[in-house]
């Protein structure tokens, strides 16, 4: 409501963007909240669960990070939470941000569940293995998904999406077309 009382222009809210951030975010976060319980879980105290949990959440987080730190390592954007959580907030549901959401989800209740019966029951280690399993299959299906990707464009006006006009364009291209971009160095041109 105060957002919308001192709005500078006079455009339109975006429901379906704002309906696929808050659900990208608070599916992310029941994903991370997985990982969180696992930790809790591996512990007998809260403050070691707590530490183990917080540390936990860093690593997922930055993982996805690791390009910025070194601009040589290949890492795929599939994994960056940040990264996938940007692109739902846009509006657009893309499929690797559904399978590292899910793969995070399942994975880190699949080794809470590990962690729970662990000393209390005699098939731990095959619970570990479906854990594993349950890791490899999600990491498997994020390949799967940033190889092939698929997104939806959710956005009220398709501000995601190509024109027709662009699609046709594109269409009739004889080849495969190269798109060279050149950063201008002249800060008149740093608009451009």
């Amino acid at each position: 409501v105060v957002v919308a009382i001192f709005r500078a222009d006079s455009g339109g809210w975006d429901v379906p963007t704002i309906v696929c951030g808050y659900a990208g975010a608070i599916a992310l976060g029941a994903a991370l909240l997985a990982w969180a319980v696992a930790a809790s879980a591996a512990t007998t105290t809260t403050l070691a669960a707590g530490a183990l949990g917080f540390g936990a959440l860093i690593a997922i987080f930055l993982v996805g990070e690791l390009p910025s730190v070194w601009p040589g390592l290949d890492v795929p954007g599939a994994i960056s939470v940040r990264g996938q959580l940007t692109t739902l907030s846009r509006g657009e549901l893309s499929l690797p941000a559904i399978v590292l959401i899910a793969g995070l989800a399942v994975t880190g209740l699949s080794l809470a569940i590990t962690l729970a019966c662990a000393g209390r029951r005699r098939d731990t280690r095959r619970r570990a293995v479906a854990t594993g399993l349950v890791a490899v299959i999600s990491a498997l299906g994020l390949v799967l998904a940033a190889r092939h990707p698929a997104s939806w464009d959710v956005s009220a006006a398709r501000r995601n999406s190509l024109d027709p006009e662009t699609r046709a364009l594109l269409a009739g291209l004889p080849a495969p077309a190269t798109l060279t971009i050149i950063e201008p160095t002249l800060g008149a041109l740093s608009p451009i």
